[in-house]
């Protein structure tokens, strides 16, 4: 009988851990001083999206109908002078490496913003990722939503 008890409890753990063994994009940025990276799982937005449905929130109705079913937000910032440049390589070095295509770019004096999204598109024109990319001289910001995403009207 404790046998039977620890293996379930075994699989009751391994499943509720499940989620958080997402593959995440920017896994090879190390944190530090002036580095935040902060990780949303499909849970948490769920809480989120169970939340300002319940109180009538009237924006976060037409954002859910572009974005169907975010699986996931990834976010990273680093403000710190001495690793701003090492932070900045190793983000445009993942970008470069994955299928994507820039749809909006904006350059504001030294501040430049690039909205890109996966080339993977289904049937209906949804994508599986979109990425906004923020920089200037004296930081980069990029946050990475992953799920279904639509592209048109």
């Amino acid at each position: 009988m404790k046998n039977y008890c620890l293996v379930i409890l075994i699989a009751l753990v391994s499943f509720l851990c499940l989620p958080c063994s997402a593959q995440r994009i920017f896994n090879n940025i190390p944190s530090g001083p002036g580095i935040e990276k902060v990780y949303i799982s499909k849970a948490a937005i769920n809480m989120v999206q169970g939340s300002l449905i319940s109180r009538g929130t009237n924006s976060f109705y037409s954002i859910r109908d572009k974005i169907k079913k975010i699986e996931e937000i990834e976010i990273v910032s680093c403000e710190n002078a001495a690793n701003l440049t090492y932070v900045k390589n190793l983000i445009m070095r993942d970008l470069n490496g994955m299928n994507l295509e820039p749809v909006i770019e904006m350059e504001d004096d030294d501040e430049k913003t690039v909205i890109y999204v996966s080339k993977n598109r289904n049937e209906k024109n949804e994508t599986d990722l979109v990425i906004i990319l923020n920089y200037d001289r004296m930081e980069i910001s990029v946050v990475a939503l992953r799920g279904v995403i639509a592209m048109g009207q």
